[in-house]
Order: C-alpha cells, then sequence, then structure tokens
C-alpha cells in the first residue's frame, strides 16, 4: 500500500489496546478499509489481529475456523475450506458485472457446512450481488439472511442505508448511513448515502455539507460530486 489513512481509534482494557479503523491505498488508488487490532507492548505498538471490512472476518477467526476439524496428523483441512478459498474471486467477478458466475460460486460454496464467520461472508457478497442488479426485493432478504447469522458484521448499517434510500425510506436511510460512519469513521460511501437521504428529507445544507465532507475523504468518487451538483441551489 502506498498510503495509510487512519480513520478512527477506540482503546480498551485501560487505553493498553486499541483498534485502529484504516483505508489503505495503493498507487493506482484503489483502497480497502481495515481494521486492526493493536497492543502495547512497552513503548510500542503491534498488531495481533485485522479484519478487511467488507469480508467482516478477523484472521484469528478465520484461522481458528479452519482449524477446527482438521486432520492434525495428515495436515488435511475440512473440505469447505478448499471451497471457501473461492471467496476472493467474487469482488473481481461482481465488478466485471459477472454476477451469474459469482452467484454460481457462491452455491458452491454454500453446498458445504460452513462455519458461521464464513457463512456471513458469503451472505453478504449475495446482498451485494442483489444491490448490483438493484433487486432491492433481494437485497432484503439477503440483508436479513446476513443479520440472522452475523448481526455484528460492520458492513449491515451502510447495507440497510443503501436499501432504504432504494425503497425510498429516507429516515431509516439517514440514520442507517449515520450510523455506519460514527462507527467507521469518515467514508465517502457512507456520505453519499447520507446525503441522498438528506436531500430527499427536504434538508438540504445537511446533505449538501454530507456530500462535501463525503468528497474530502474520497475525492474519486463522481457519484459525490454529481450528489453535490444536485444538492447546490440553482
Amino acid at each position: 500500500w502506498s498510503t495509510v489513512e487512519l480513520r478512527k481509534v477506540e482503546s480498551y482494557d485501560q487505553d493498553r489496546q486499541v483498534v485502529a479503523y484504516v483505508r489503505h491505498r495503493d498507487q493506482d488508488g484503489y483502497g480497502v478499509r481495515m481494521r486492526w487490532w493493536l497492543v502495547q507492548r512497552g513503548d510500542q505498538w503491534r498488531a495481533f489481529d485485522f479484519e478487511e471490512v467488507e469480508m467482516g472476518l478477523r484472521m484469528t477467526v478465520s484461522i481458528a475456523a479452519a482449524m477446527t476439524g482438521a486432520n492434525l496428523k495428515t495436515g488435511q483441512m475440512p473440505p469447505w475450506v478448499h471451497a471457501s478459498t473461492q471467496l476472493q474471486q467474487l469482488p473481481v467477478l461482481i465488478e466485471a458485472g459477472q454476477l451469474d458466475t459469482a452467484e454460481s460460486i457462491l452455491d458452491q460454496i454454500q453446498a458445504h457446512t460452513l462455519p458461521v464467520e464464513f457463512d456471513s461472508v458469503a451472505h453478504y457478497w449475495r446482498v451485494t450481488i442483489a444491490l448490483y442488479r438493484e433487486d432491492m426485493d433481494q437485497a432484503e432478504s439477503a440483508a436479513a439472511a446476513l443479520r440472522r447469522v452475523n448481526q455484528a458484521h460492520p458492513m449491515l448499517p451502510f447495507i440497510d442505508a443503501l436499501v432504504h434510500n432504494g425503497r425510498g425510506r429516507w429516515e431509516q436511510a439517514a440514520a442507517s448511513a449515520q450510523l455506519y460512519i460514527d462507527q467507521l469513521g469518515d467514508d465517502g460511501a457512507g456520505y453519499l448515502q447520507l446525503g441522498i437521504a438528506l436531500e430527499q428529507l427536504g434538508r438540504r445544507a445537511e446533505a449538501i455539507e454530507a456530500l462535501e465532507r463525503g468528497l474530502k475523504d474520497s475525492p474519486e468518487m463522481v457519484e459525490l460530486v454529481a450528489g453535490l451538483a444536485s444538492a447546490l441551489p440553482e
């Protein structure tokens, strides 16, 4: 990663441990949101766990789940482990618009009995596919399934904001978008959803402020520029 942008820090254990919400960007500007768990050792901070926010899967939990049921003598892993490696293909396929292929892979993965943590990831990608199709019925259903499996998934408030905006439920969308920002720190996509909802509620000044804060965080998002152009008075 070429840049590291700190978004938020939460401390616990009498400030000896923290969770840092960070956006990493590569040289092309592509960003990934991460949560890092760190512990203080003397005058240094050391990372002991991390999570890609979209996945909602901590590394330590992933390793523990993979080792459960593994044959330690032969090194043979449970059948679902090999199937779950296909999860990493899904973002690329979805971004390329190959939604049917991505859905087929999810069907193959979920044909196995997955640990809850990995089933949660699969459900997240089902929500994403439905949103790309602009199928709000399926998105809402998939989001409910994700919530049943993992109600603490970090992306749920953002998903709720998208679905509520898609349904025209502006008050709920604004509340969900604000919750997402409060939990994970400044985020251009979150501010976009907040701005859309606020503009529809007639709260134009607040919508403009949200969209401007979104642009400050994510200047590459053309949707924020378009939203701001729509919200600004003529």
